[in-house]
C-alpha cells in the first residue's frame, strides 16, 4: 500500500499564550506553548527572559507557583532561583491552595508583616484608628490581560505559529493604545 501524505493545510493548536507582566500591567515578554503550561515549559521560559541573577525579579507571581517550586526542588536548581525571587501565587487562584501547607508557608500573596514587610502595606482606616493590610502591588496582572485574550482564544489557537505571532503583537500593540488613551 501507498504511504498516506500529510495535509499542509491542516489547523496548528497552540496550547496556551503565557505573559509576563508587571504589576502595572506592562508586559515584559510573552511566549507560546504547543503542548502544555507545565512547571517545566514555565522555568525554560523564565531562564530565557531572565538568564542570570542581577535579572531575576524579587518576585514572580503565577497561579502554578507551588508545582514550580517543587519542580526547582526536584531538579536541585532551587538555589538558583531562591537566592533572588520569591514565587507566588496570584491571589484570585490562591484561595484554591488551602490544603496545600507548602504553598500555604512559601507561596501566600498577602502574608503577615512578619513574614515579608515588602508584600503588605498598612494602612489606617478613616477615624477608627484601626490598620488594615493590603496587597503592595497587583498580583492579577496578568490575569487581566489574560482576561481580555480570553475573547481571541479559539481563533489564535488555531493559527500557524508565525500568524499567531503577528497577531499576537498587533493585539497588544491595540490595546495599550487604547488603553493609553482612557
Amino acid at each position: 500500500s501507498t504511504p498516506r501524505g500529510q495535509h499542509t493545510w491542516q489547523y496548528r493548536h497552540v496550547y496556551c499564550l503565557e505573559t509576563l507582566t508587571r504589576p502595572c500591567g506592562c508586559i515584559v515578554a510573552w511566549t507560546k506553548y504547543m503542548v502544555s503550561e507545565s512547571p517545566t515549559n514555565i522555568l525554560h521560559t523564565l531562564e530565557e527572559v531572565f538568564p542570570d541573577p542581577d535579572s531575576q525579579p524579587s518576585y514572580i507571581v503565577i497561579d502554578k507557583a507551588c508545582r514550580i517550586l517543587a519542580t526547582l526542588m526536584s531538579q536541585g536548581q532551587h538555589h538558583r532561583w531562591f537566592q533572588t525571587s520569591c514565587f507566588l501565587v496570584d491571589a484570585f487562584h490562591f484561595r484554591n491552595h488551602h490544603n496545600d501547607p507548602t504553598c500555604q508557608k512559601y507561596c501566600n500573596p498577602t502574608p503577615q508583616v512578619k513574614d515579608d514587610p515588602n508584600l503588605v502595606l498598612p494602612i489606617q482606616d478613616g477615624n477608627s484608628q484601626q490598620t488594615r493590610f493590603q496587597r503592595a502591588f497587583n498580583t492579577e496582572a496578568a490575569e487581566q490581560l489574560n482576561a481580555w485574550f480570553g475573547g481571541y482564544a479559539s481563533q489564535l489557537s488555531h493559527m500557524h505559529p508565525a500568524n499567531h505571532d503577528f497577531l499576537v503583537h498587533v493585539m497588544l500593540s491595540y490595546h495599550f493604545e487604547v488603553k493609553g488613551n482612557m
